[in-house]
């Protein structure tokens, strides 16, 4: 069907050269920044040995078996005739030098790895194809713009993503590397599951401490451990020990579970590190961004896609995106999962991204260890954009340990939305019906660990919000307000002395209430006369009787809600009592 010299440049444009290279032109721009048609000898030859094993003889791999497979394709050209001993001579004695430093990865060959798997047919019969994609150009600038305007010493990409992971707009200076995820599979792998198996909620409290599973001793950064914290605290600072433990009473098989429905296929080899994203499977910057979108589509998760239809020559379609998705979590984890990535925001290792026109979501992640950083991430999003940025090098050289996705990601990640979000924008995830947000008794939660539902007319100081899934509304409510009471006192009687020592809640007032010879009086009121922890009474009669009760009572603006008056102690005072000091007490206890 095809000449020689047809085969040849088919063959020449569509050949693999490593690293998700496809032609000549790509190849030669890639390793050596220039065009085909400008490659020297020393070059041509490079490339040529390439293809028997690209990524063994590739020069960023390693030069010297790039070097070797070069002179084996020099000496070919020399016995066939097509190059002369000096320039044989020369050659062979010629370093290889990569310029690829300076390429960037355009969106345009991001592209063409994806249609080279949609059209798996023969591509040579292919002719005079239109592929259209979800490019936007107007965001395919920004994101030129931001790598023209900062560059930094480190291999970068950055992958945007419309609201279905349509990818919008790509860049990167080494194309669609695969790499460990780092603390960005924590949302996906661990607290996304656990809220959704009921094992969790945001405001569930665990204790991050040093912990031994079973000969697995997973450190936080720093070695720094918070005791019981939140696990959106937990969450927002990014700690170790709390995503080991919920993973360990989730179970690894639901895990991956979860992770493949959104994408991420692992096998069952990893263990616990995979809560930490230490798992033998590597990723691209686009499959963990794409997975991030289940939190901004009610759950759902869509295979990340660059073209939206390809229309052969005679004008027929002969593929359109149908962009299909599938349920991974509930629209009511998805939400609370989001509200837990814009602390990280507010509160946590994306700070940087703070923005006062919009509300943005996201992690950070951070793989590597005391002798440098591999790769850094910011994995942000909003109601509609998700972005990945990731920051690290090609061949795997470690980053400085201060290089972390809370700074040079985020950094980039900025930039975008300062740029986007110039103006007021509503970027929310909207909250869902089925979500409810709950006032909860404060003290109960803090001192007891216990969900209860505020009493209606509890001070503002001692109720706080806290959202809870429908499936999961706390049920017992509190009435410390409007039926006030006092929970413990002491009482005892000694040399003539009552002495009583009470137990009150914050902002509940009470009265003590003295009896006897039926007759009561109150002694003391605590609205009046301040609160006191221990309250003496020494004005007693000689063989006398006495009983003592507490009222408490909350003032909530004009309405007093008073509780059960309690009986905290009966006397009978001894036959003589102490004598009064002095006459003036002696008459004020006679006419008492």
């Amino acid at each position: 069907s095809f000449s020689k010299e047809q085969i040849l440049e088919k063959y020449l444009n569509t050949i693999y050269f490593g690293n998700n290279l496809y032609g000549i032109e790509n190849a030669s721009k890639y390793y050596f920044d220039k065009n085909a048609s400008e490659l020297n000898l020393n070059e041509s030859a490079t490339l040529a040995g390439m293809v028997k094993a690209p990524n063994l003889y590739s020069p960023i791999v390693s030069i010297e078996n790039a070097t070797n497979r070069r002179n084996v394709v020099l000496k070919c050209l020399l016995n066939e005739g097509y190059i002369s001993n000096d320039e044989y001579d020369s050659c062979i004695n010629q370093p290889i030098i990569v310029k690829n430093s300076n390429y960037l990865y355009s969106y345009s060959e991001l592209c063409q790895i994806e249609l080279s798997k949609i059209l798996t047919e023969n591509p040579y019969s292919f002719s005079n194809y239109k592929v259209y994609t979800y490019c936007d150009s107007k965001m395919q600038s920004i994101i030129d713009d931001i790598f023209n305007n900062y560059q930094n010493n480190y291999d970068t990409s950055i992958v945007l993503l419309d609201k279905n992971n349509e990818v919008i707009a790509y860049k990167s200076t080494c194309k669609a590397v695969k790499r460990q995820l780092g603390s960005t599979i924590k949302p996906l792998a661990v607290y996304a599951p656990c809220i959704e198996e009921g094992i969790c909620l945001p405001i569930t409290k665990i204790n991050d401490e040093k912990t031994n599973f079973n000969g697995y001793s997973p450190s936080n950064y720093n070695d720094k451990y918070y005791g019981k914290i939140t696990v959106k605290t937990a969450l927002e600072k990014s700690l170790n020990v709390p995503a080991v433990k919920l993973l360990n009473n989730l179970g690894q098989g639901k895990a991956l579970a979860y992770l493949n429905k959104c994408g991420l296929k692992l096998s069952n080899k990893n263990g616990l590190a995979l809560a930490l994203g230490g798992t033998s499977e590597e990723f691209t910057l686009t499959d963990i961004t794409s997975a991030y979108g289940i939190f901004k589509n009610e759950g759902n998760y869509f295979k990340p896609k660059i073209i939206k239809k390809i229309v052969d020559n005679k004008g027929k379609v002969v593929y359109l995106d149908k962009q299909q998705s599938r349920k991974v979590i509930s629209q009511d984890t998805a939400f609370l999962m989001a509200d837990m990535l814009k602390g990280v925001v507010e509160n946590g290792t994306s700070r940087r991204l703070i923005n006062k026109n919009a509300t943005i979501y996201a992690k950070t992640g951070t793989n590597g260890g005391k002798n440098g950083n591999i790769d850094a991430y910011n994995i942000s999003f909003t109601n509609k954009y998700s972005l990945g940025v990731w920051c690290g090098n090609y061949d795997y050289s470690p980053m400085p340990n201060n290089v972390t996705g809370g700074n040079l990601p985020s950094y980039y990640a900025d930039e975008f939305y300062k740029i986007i979000y110039s103006e007021k924008s509503d970027t929310t995830i909207k909250k869902p019906d089925t979500v409810k947000e709950i006032e909860l008794d404060k003290s109960e939660y803090e001192k007891n660990d216990k969900f209860i539902i505020s009493d209606d007319f509890a001070p503002r100081q001692e109720k706080f919000y806290a959202y809870f899934p429908e499936k999961y509304l706390p049920k017992e409510k509190s009435n410390k307000y409007t039926k006030p009471q006092i929970k413990t006192s002491d009482f005892e009687y000694v040399d003539g002395v009552v002495k009583i020592k009470l137990n009150v809640d914050n902002y509940i007032d009470f009265k003590i209430i003295k009896n006897f010879d039926s007759v009561s009086n109150i002694i003391y009121d605590s609205e009046k006369s301040g609160k006191i922890e221990t309250f003496f009474d020494d004005k007693l009669k000689s063989n006398t009787k006495y009983s003592y009760s507490v009222l408490p009572y909350y003032k909530y603006i004009d309405v007093i809600f008073y509780g059960n008056e309690l009986l905290i102690g009966e006397i009978k005072t001894d036959t003589i009592i102490n004598e009064p000091n002095n006459w003036w007490d002696f008459i004020d206890e006679l006419t008492s």
